[in-house]
């Protein structure tokens, strides 16, 4: 498509606003500001709808510009449906997420007039000095990520291991592709929460030397390679930053090595 054709953040947003009075059944779409919507459902209600990913998307994938308003028009409604419906325990599952995740989404409601007492509290556990393990209810259309008040009757020690058993269950398949350095497939959401799931890196592990290093630069996106494939471990240095740079859903452009059953940065 030509770039002459690419909408701007105005104009997408005023179309994501047409899509949503499409689909919404009733639900009311004020353009708050450019990839702002603010969505009223009744009396006394207002929920704010951010559209940045949505875009960053589009822009990604412009020919598909109908598709992405439609999954994520559906998806934020889904998510203004649910907000005050119970969690289910059973489609919890493990999101890894970079450390300044939570910082760049306290910012940004910081900058759209939230006050720091109503901020979420988003349920987090470190990984490693890059990353962090965050918690979502998954569901066909969307990803909730979960607050603490949102888990308030659930059992905070078997959250990760219910989480990971459910995610376990949930994915599909995991699929290598390639060769020296291989790319993991297990359905387009959860890839670099496969990093928790040992019994994959049990198994690659015996197809390299070494030990295994692997690359989660979007969220969607992980690759594969070891310590003794010498110059491949610079070649997927270099295919993660770009995806980083250039992917939606960054997380991290940097390698990590596994050691003693986990992923620390490598410093090789």
């Amino acid at each position: 498509m030509p770039a002459a054709e690419i909408l701007s953040p105005p104009e997408f947003t005023k179309l994501y606003a047409a899509y949503f009075h499409q689909f919404s059944g009733g639900c009311e779409a004020e353009i708050s500001e450019d990839l702002e919507l603010k969505v009223v459902s009744g009396p006394g209600t207002g929920h704010h709808v951010f559209l940045n990913n949505a875009y960053q998307e589009y822009l990604h994938a412009p020919a598909s510009r109908d598709e992405i308003l439609e999954r994520f028009v559906h998806a934020s409604i889904e998510t203004l449906s649910q907000s005050s419906e119970d969690i289910d325990p059973d489609r919890i599952v493990p999101v890894i997420k970079d450390r300044a995740w939570l910082e760049e989404i306290q910012e940004s409601l910081v900058e759209r007039g939230m006050q720091q007492d109503r901020m979420p509290e988003y349920v987090h556990l470190p990984y490693n000095s890059e990353l962090i393990i965050c918690f979502a209810e998954d569901s066909p259309l969307n990803i909730r990520y979960l607050t603490k008040d949102a888990i308030e009757d659930l059992d905070p020690d078997s959250l990760l291991p219910r989480s990971i058993d459910n995610l376990r269950r949930l994915i599909e398949p995991v699929e290598p592709f390639g060769g020296a350095i291989l790319s993991l497939s297990a359905g387009g959401n959860y890839e670099t929460s496969l990093i928790l799931l040992d019994e994959v890196w049990e198994s690659l592990s015996r197809q390299f030397e070494g030990k295994l290093l692997v690359a989660l630069p979007t969220r969607n996106v992980i690759l594969v390679t070891s310590t003794g494939m010498g110059e491949w471990v610079d070649q997927m240095r270099d295919l993660a930053s770009a995806a980083h740079r250039d992917g939606s859903y960054p997380i991290s452009p940097v390698l990590f090595v596994r050691r003693e059953g986990r992923f620390e940065v490598y410093e090789g």
